[in-house]
């Protein structure tokens, strides 16, 4: 049923299906490996941006956020500096809209960025920025974690994930938290991960109908 929390079991993928913001926020508050990079974004009061496909969806994306004081189809980007210990702001090009004197006269207004993206600094970001963001009325939207990462060479040269968890809440009309483990995990490490991620559903439970959860995954 629409709504329900559903776990999808499929090679070395684990899929969460409809997970509540709760259980985002224990996902992200309790992992059990340090990751090695992440990109986490936030939304105010949790409005996702207007759908192309959807009649009347950018006037009234454009209505709830000058009614709850939040500059429309605006995106500030903090990338964390190692060396400083600090997230240095980056301020984003406003998302394609015909409507840009309008978009500006919101920003002189004032009030909330509407999205607000972090890039690692994953401790900083979780005791200091998080409960903050929380407090004035963010929500967490998508996000992507690395907890073991690859290096490649030649063509492809560079760093990517391996062992990653990806989750997405309204953004893409998608509503869902996945676990890829990768190939360059230790067997320990994966043995806690999926341990850990199996019994997130238990932790903030929506009602569920159908097969028990993570049957004949934890080994």
């Amino acid at each position: 049923m629409d709504g329900e929390t559903r776990v999808i079991m499929e090679d070395r993928t684990r899929t969460i299906q409809n997970p509540s913001h709760e259980l985002f926020l224990e996902m992200i508050r309790t992992l059990p490996l340090e990751p090695e990079y992440s990109s986490i974004c936030l939304y105010a009061d949790g409005i996702p941006y207007p759908k192309d496909n959807v009649k009347d969806s950018r006037k009234d994306y454009l209505k709830e956020c000058r009614d709850r004081k939040i500059i429309p189809y605006t995106h500030l980007n903090f990338d964390y500096d190692d060396n400083r210990g600090v997230f240095p702001t980056q301020i984003q090009d406003i998302i394609q809209t015909s409507d840009h004197e309008n978009i500006i006269s919101d920003i002189i207004a004032g009030g909330r960025y509407h999205a607000l993206e972090f890039e690692n600094g994953f401790k900083k970001f979780i005791k200091i920025i998080l409960p903050q963001s929380l407090e004035a009325g963010y929500n967490l939207e998508r996000g992507e974690i690395w907890l073991t990462t690859m290096r490649l060479t030649g063509y492809n040269e560079g760093t990517y994930a391996d062992t990653d968890i990806i989750f997405e809440n309204k953004y893409g009309n998608r509503n869902y938290l996945k676990l890829r483990m990768g190939k360059h995990i230790s067997p320990e490490d994966e043995h806690t991960v999926e341990r850990w991620f199996a019994q997130l559903p238990s932790k903030c439970p929506r009602p569920f109908h159908g097969l028990p959860l993570f049957t004949g995954l934890v080994k």
